[in-house]
């Protein structure tokens, strides 16, 4: 990341809303590369299962794992599938940081994305 959008962060600037329906592979590399876009800042990662049909295979041990991470600030459980819109809602409002990035699960970030998002977000704030 060039020196420009090198940018250093409040301490849990950034949510990162992830709605989930199941695929927990791609799920893993998906947190995996926010974590490495993310290492120079604070964040959380608010996940929302939309009843995920691998729930018991797979998921739950994948929840496990996610919720020993500091990165983790939630994880809810839809008890019906509510569909794409309403779990992405229930994510979102789980975190309390003045950024929050919505993300589908399936997303693979470039290392620099994150914080050329953010010095995005701030100038237009201020103008």
């Amino acid at each position: 990341m060039s020196k420009k959008n090198k940018v250093k962060f409040i301490p849990d600037e950034l949510d990162i809303a992830i709605p989930v329906y199941g695929n927990f592979e791609v799920l893993s590399k998906t947190i995996e590369a926010v974590v490495e876009a993310c290492k120079d800042f604070k964040f959380k990662i608010y996940l929302c299962d939309d009843k995920s049909p691998d729930l018991e295979e797979k998921g739950k041990e994948f929840y496990r794992k996610f919720k020993e991470q500091s990165y983790c600030g939630g994880v809810r459980y839809n008890n019906v599938n509510k569909g794409f819109p309403t779990t992405a809602n229930v994510a979102v409002n789980c975190g309390r940081s003045p950024y929050v990035l919505l993300l589908n699960s399936d997303v693979i970030l470039d290392k620099d994305s994150i914080g050329i998002m953010l010095n995005h977000m701030r100038a237009k704030g201020n103008e």
